[in-house]
């Protein structure tokens, strides 16, 4: 009777493990695939990057999004004017290498990329190009019923307001490069948390903090 226990208790676990690794692996979208850093085969100084909450950045300055639809890869750009282009593309040697091909901006003109490493990288702050103009939004969320608010304006100056019910936001227009943004909102009560954040354009997250608890603070800052 022991050795049938033991038998018994042993192929439990490896089904189990078993069983565990079939839900572990799935068969990858085409989006999963992507996700990672890639270089540039005609430069290998150009890393293009694409995250798995779909944002993306190609070289130095192409940030933006992108979406793997329908069989094409769509490349939103954000820079001086918005841009889409859409490449069709192939995956070969154990998805390592992408072949693209530009189906509308230059249509027949193709990249290949290599791949240098299936991370993603640490989230990051998009350049801002100079002489361009952008719109910065101060949102603050959370459990917290109300909070007091410090931000800099788009003065320069530093606006307060003492209550504020969340969630809330107010946004600056015309912000350039170098431009100082900061947000800071306490908890006016006991009990919940602050969620404070600097978007760039209304969508992308520069700056975030969040605390939790009786009067906190919580605080974001920095240059564009």
């Amino acid at each position: 009777m022991k050795k049938i226990a033991i038998l018994l208790i042993t192929l439990s676990v490896i089904g189990a493990g078993l069983l565990s690794g079939c839900e572990q692996i799935g068969p990858k979208t085409d989006k999963d695939r992507f996700v990672g850093t890639w270089h540039n085969q005609l430069d290998s100084t150009i890393t293009e990057e694409f995250l798995s909450d779909g944002r993306s950045r190609w070289g130095e300055t192409g940030w933006g999004t992108y979406e793997v639809k329908d069989g094409k890869l769509y490349l939103h750009y954000f820079y001086v004017i918005d841009v889409t282009a859409i490449y069709s593309y192939s995956f070969s040697n154990e998805d390592t290498t992408i072949t693209l091909t530009d189906t509308n901006l230059f249509p027949g003109t193709i990249i290949t990329l290599k791949k240098v490493s299936g991370d993603e990288s640490n989230p990051y702050t998009p350049p801002i190009p100079i002489d361009t103009t952008h719109n910065i939004t101060y949102r603050i969320t959370g459990t917290a019923t109300s909070v007091s608010v410090t931000y800099e304006n788009e003065n320069g100056g530093t606006s307060q307001i003492s209550k504020v019910y969340l969630p809330w936001e107010y946004n600056l227009y015309g912000m350039k490069a170098g431009d100082f943004v900061y947000i800071s909102a306490q908890n006016n009560g006991e009990h919940g948390t602050v969620t404070v954040e600097i978007l760039l354009d209304g969508w992308w997250p520069v700056k975030s903090s969040t605390s939790e608890g009786a009067y906190v603070i919580a605080t974001a800052s920095g240059m564009l």
